[in-house]
């Protein structure tokens, strides 16, 4: 059904002019409005149903109030998923809508890039998988161009605004407190690639063993070939690809615990670098009859109760997707130099 309803009813309704209600509506940064005037003017528009007409106001202002999100990722991971969520619900909230856009190319510019020039979204937001850093090229591109972008977990570009995950920092605040509980060895497993979360996470583990003299670190490299497939998906989401990676990261991931688990002293403990490695761990740490601490530089999908002496550095991701969506339409809206934000995991802890 079309609606007849017009700005100028709502002006009359809110007892202001068509010009303030269009001022309220676009959250002109510029006017100076009260608050008692923005209820008015919400309250009318509510009250008779007025509904904007958006193909205009595209037209009009070349802006859709339509944000792009960038993956390459399965929505099913649960870190990815937790970080889109994090950026729509910010968006909603600001009166503005996402579009999720592939990451393929066309003639040689990501697709990403081409809904941007094609005037469906203002700015996107690229959140990186498996460091798949952006090309330097297209990097230029983004900056000679002025593109509204922000990027998530990728190297820092200090002209591109980003937002990045404190790794180091949640390693070692993990570690710090199982020395403080009063384990002294430590063996840390770890993927073998050179990306920079695993570098910073083993750093952090490093730095807080290095504080207690009488600490011990082993470090385990975990060797296997992988295209940065899911390793916490459930099987029937995962492509035949992801089954076969995913097969050869548990097998490789036992064989490495069948070396560690049976030798472990009660003030040993484990530090897992992925989240789902404990899945393979506490069965096997059972077996043995072992109740060694177990510590994971990411939110798992087991809950902390379900066993104690059980440790998460939970990734900010949902945060970091809202910190994302308000640093691109803080650009949007001014004109500014490029932000960088890192937010820091945060611990949970069983209480013993």
């Amino acid at each position: 059904m079309k609606n007849h309803v017009t700005i100028k009813d709502v002006a009359k309704a809110a007892g202001v002019s068509a010009a303030t209600v269009s001022y309220v509506l676009n959250q002109k940064s510029n006017q100076t409005i009260s608050e008692d005037t923005k209820k008015r003017v919400m309250q009318a528009v509510k009250d008779l149903g007025y509904v904007p007409n958006s193909t205009a106001k595209t037209l009009k202002s070349h802006r859709t109030s339509c944000i792009g999100i960038a993956i390459d990722k399965a929505l099913t991971i649960p870190r990815y998923g937790e970080t889109v969520q994090g950026i729509r619900t910010y968006l909603e909230e600001n009166h503005y809508t996402s579009l999720l856009l592939p990451c393929s190319e066309e003639g040689g510019l990501p697709l990403y890039l081409s809904a941007y020039f094609e005037n469906k979204v203002d700015g996107i937001i690229y959140i990186c998988a498996d460091s798949n850093n952006l090309d330097r090229k297209i990097e230029r591109f983004i900056i000679e161009r002025k593109i509204p972008f922000v990027t998530f977990d990728h190297m820092p570009n200090p002209d591109i605004p980003s937002v990045n995950i404190d790794y180091l920092t949640g390693a070692k605040d993990l570690t710090e407190l199982l020395l403080q509980k009063g384990y002294r060895r430590f063996h840390y497993i770890r993927p073998n690639n050179g990306t920079r979360q695993e570098w910073e996470r083993e750093r952090g583990v490093r730095l807080a063993v290095a504080t207690v003299p009488s600490a011990v670190l082993s470090v385990h490299n975990l060797e296997f070939e992988s295209s940065g497939g899911n390793f916490q998906m459930f099987m029937d989401f995962a492509s035949r690809k992801e089954k076969e990676e995913l097969f050869q990261y548990r097998r490789a991931l036992r064989e490495i615990f069948e070396t560690i688990i049976p030798f472990l002293d009660p003030d040993d403990a484990l530090i897992l670098s992925w989240s789902g490695m404990e899945q393979i761990a506490l069965p096997m740490l059972a077996q043995y009859h072992k109740e060694n601490a177990i510590a994971v530089l990411a939110k798992g999908l087991l809950s902390i109760m379900f066993r104690r002496k059980l440790y998460y550095s939970y990734l900010p991701n949902y945060q970091s997707g809202r910190v994302c969506a308000e640093i691109l339409l803080s650009n949007l809206r001014q004109s500014a130099s490029p932000a960088h934000v890192v937010v820091t995991p945060t611990l949970a802890r069983h209480s013993d």
